[in-house]
């Protein structure tokens, strides 16, 4: 229906016999040259936003990257260097958080021995028992005392003699329970400063 339009509207305008102008060769020059600006401009966008493209992709040639992709690359590289030094920092925690845990329970059952042990023996220090052996053993000597009851006291002599060798093992536990403590304090210590791997 346009084409109709087109053509009804134009024989309106020119004769049916007349000939058709020729057309201004200026007209066509100044409309030929705005194109070709506005080519050249499109063309330049395009071409810009080409080499955006370009320097954010990978290059097909792994030869020759663009300076782009060496900083990418070298950032990647970096990174993954990071990661596995945070890595190594955290194992290095988590076997020290470990070994902290095993010294503690260590402590703990140590601890919890000998209470039970020191709570089975009726005298507090190694001078109580000091003290009663020697009471038992002036009255053995005294003398005046019946043949069972001297009995009886020389079994209590030999019985708090053997718990007398039971506090040495109390202070030997100790010790052992402060070298532990001691480690603890240490891999504390050496986990507080991170210049220590």
């Amino acid at each position: 229906m346009a084409a109709e339009t087109a053509t009804a509207s134009a024989p309106a305008s020119a004769p049916a016999g007349s000939r058709p102008q020729k057309p201004d060769e200026n007209v066509f020059k100044a409309e030929l040259e705005k194109a070709e600006k506005a080519h050249k401009a499109a063309m330049d966008r395009l071409n810009a936003v080409r080499a955006k493209i370009d320097l954010a992709t990978p290059n097909k040639n792994k030869d020759q990257p663009n300076p782009t992709q060496k900083r990418r690359q070298e950032l990647i590289a970096q990174a993954n260097e990071i990661r596995q030094k945070q890595a190594g920092g955290k194992n290095a925690r988590t076997s020290k958080l470990d070994q902290i845990k095993r010294l503690d329970e260590q402590v703990r059952s140590r601890i919890s021995e000998q209470k039970t042990a020191k709570a089975k023996v009726p005298y507090k220090s190694i001078e109580d028992v000091d003290r009663q052996i020697a009471h038992l053993d002036s009255q053995v000597n005294s003398g005046t005392m019946k043949l069972v009851d001297e009995r009886k006291a020389l079994t209590d002599i030999s019985s708090l003699r053997k718990i007398r060798k039971t506090f040495g093992q109390f202070d030997d536990s100790q010790k052992q329970i402060d070298e532990l403590r001691a480690k603890i304090k240490e891999i504390k210590d050496s986990r507080a400063r991170p210049d220590q791997g």
